[in-house]
């Protein structure tokens, strides 16, 4: 194999986004890449990255909390973090233990969005797109809304491409899409691009 070309995750996404949604050049937008354990920010002000910034959290900080506060093992964290074990006798404990163990990434992102907004001269952030693994965390995206003040999206990086529906199952696309976000602004680089 001959590499030739080098991307930035947080630049993968950017151009996912430009292929797959109409973007207002005016506006200034945010990125959030939750990674298992390294979540990445990029804001966008026309159509160009402002800032970036890691936080060195991610999903797996949620689903150890949720070992912790639970006293379960990983297997079954991962479950309860993404919503697909929740026991009705329990789901009260469940549910404040996931929103606590969300809250602080929730937090570390607002805190990366003040920072920007506090050192530039940009209008405020209108919209926050959600990609990565950690986007399925049970209600995360309406927890960050709640925590930033400004519209959530998880997004969708096959919003655009043209692919057969006979040839794949289509809740699996959505199932996968947000983790796929950064392997989609990789693959539709050419070489020669900006």
């Amino acid at each position: 194999m001959n590499p030739v070309i080098m991307d930035v995750d947080a630049f993968a996404l950017e151009n996912m986004l430009a292929i797959n949604y109409d973007l207002d050049k005016s506006e200034a937008i945010a990125i959030a890449n939750i990674g298992a354990s390294i979540s990445n920010i990029d804001i966008l002000k026309n159509n160009v990255s402002a800032f970036t910034r890691d936080i060195f959290k991610g999903g797996n900080q949620v689903t150890e909390e949720i070992q912790r506060q639970l006293h379960i093992d990983y297997d079954e964290a991962e479950k309860i973090k993404v919503g697909s074990k929740m026991d009705g006798a329990s789901q009260p404990v469940i549910q404040k233990v996931l929103k606590e163990a969300s809250e602080s990434l929730a937090v570390e992102i607002g805190n990366s969005l003040d920072f920007f907004q506090s050192s530039t001269t940009y209008e405020k952030i209108t919209k926050l797109y959600l990609s990565g693994g950690g986007s399925k965390i049970k209600d995360f995206d309406i927890l960050l809304q709640q925590q930033i003040g400004i519209p959530v999206e998880v997004i969708n990086p096959f919003k655009k491409i043209e692919f057969s529906e006979k040839s794949f199952d289509m809740e699996y696309m959505r199932e996968i899409g947000p983790a796929m976000a950064v392997g989609v602004g990789l693959a539709s680089r050419k070489v020669g691009d900006r």
